[in-house]
């Protein structure tokens, strides 16, 4: 008896019709679709054009799916998927990424993606398309391990909430600011798997001095 032959060819990325060609002038699509890094690439305006199957990967792996299917698809706006104290930087970033072949170095920003078990660091380049008809985006997993040097606090939620019932946490590394010593930032994991009801999102010091102090970016 002669079984079907299984489908071995590679998963495809998910892709706007019109953003076709522009992408197949610097890259092969083929070969996004591969990476094992996660790719996404923008139209000029910054919304989503093509996502390469390691982004739901990753996504489904850290419990993203269905949102980022169903919120920052095809279309959706990539700037509006970022916590908003770090889109001046993200947009400058963009803006000011240098023309394609104009240098052998992208544009490219170390940041934090950690889960409550996990550290993850990341690296993010940003390649131009000719004639800046659009962007390429490659974020490359640069660390992973377990969290070894983060005191776990488990005070409770009221030591943490503001004068408004806020409580605030951070963009980039997830540590949320104590009400009472305010100079303070607390890692406390069950807030990162369930957070509360009312989060305002900033930056701590350290991560605003180490990763984002761009005068220029954060005039905009």
């Amino acid at each position: 008896m002669t079984g079907s032959t299984p489908d071995l060819s590679p998963a495809r990325g998910r892709l706007d019709p019109a953003f076709e060609a522009p992408l197949s002038r610097g890259f092969q699509i083929s070969t996004l679709d591969r990476k094992p890094a996660t790719v996404m690439a923008l139209w000029p305006d910054f919304r989503i054009a093509y996502v390469n199957p390691a982004w739901d990967t990753f996504a489904e792996r850290n419990g993203g799916l269905p949102t980022i299917r169903e919120r920052w698809d095809i279309g959706a706006n990539y700037l509006e998927a970022i916590a908003l104290p770090l889109r001046p930087f993200y947009r400058h970033l963009l803006d000011t990424a240098p023309d394609s072949l104009a240098t052998l170095h992208p544009a490219t920003h170390d940041y934090e993606c950690s889960s409550a078990e996990t550290y993850r660091l990341l690296n993010l380049q940003v390649f131009t398309l000719q004639d800046r008809a659009g962007f390429v985006l490659v974020h490359s997993l640069r660390v992973e391990r377990p969290h070894a040097d983060r005191e776990v606090v488990s005070t409770g939620l009221g030591d943490y909430l503001d004068a408004n019932g806020l409580l605030h946490q951070c963009s980039h590394c997830r540590r949320v600011q104590s009400a009472a010593d305010p100079g303070r930032w607390d890692w406390v994991p069950l807030w990162i798997t369930n957070p509360p009801e009312f989060v305002s999102h900033s930056l701590c010091p350290p991560c605003f001095d180490y990763y984002y102090v761009m005068p220029s970016a954060l005039d905009t």
